[in-house]
């Protein structure tokens, strides 16, 4: 049976506090699509949202758009974590340091909500992905690449 993602026991400090988090933790069957439907979080007019201009080559620790999607992840907002790393990584060169760290975390993201929704053959092929796209990324970089 579906139900809500929980808030984090202890959650980190936002690094975005002044960028207000979702009004709830999409889970596709639970909640209204949050940019199709209305009613849904982020819906204007049914289509999807146009995401903001992001330069891949900004000091990360100022890039807001990056900062976003952590701020995502850690507070478990892993559809829309997804979509916010998946608009960059649209338009970072393929098969590039920063594309595979982006579409890593994608993985990562949508393996968590998968293994939430009890999908768990769906979950375990996304986080094997993303384990290897992360792994990749730690070695060629010594183990920190974007905070």
């Amino acid at each position: 049976m579906l139900q809500d993602i929980p808030s984090p026991k202890n959650p980190v400090p936002l690094r975005l506090p002044d960028w207000p988090l979702p009004a709830y933790r999409y889970v596709p069957g639970l909640h209204p699509h949050p940019f199709r439907m209305e009613g849904g979080h982020m819906f204007q007019d049914g289509l999807a949202p146009e995401h903001p201009a992001w330069q891949p080559h900004s000091d990360w620790k100022s890039d807001r758009i990056w900062l976003r999607g952590l701020d995502l992840f850690d507070q478990r907002f892993y559809w829309e974590c997804h979509e916010s790393f998946e608009a960059m990584w649209h338009v970072l060169e393929r098969g590039s340091l920063l594309h595979r760290l982006s579409q890593g975390l994608i993985q990562s993201a949508a393996s968590v909500l998968k293994r939430h929704m009890g999908h768990e053959k769906s979950a375990d092929y996304l986080f094997a992905r993303s384990t290897e796209k992360l792994v990749s990324v730690a070695e060629e970089t010594g183990g920190l690449c974007r905070g």
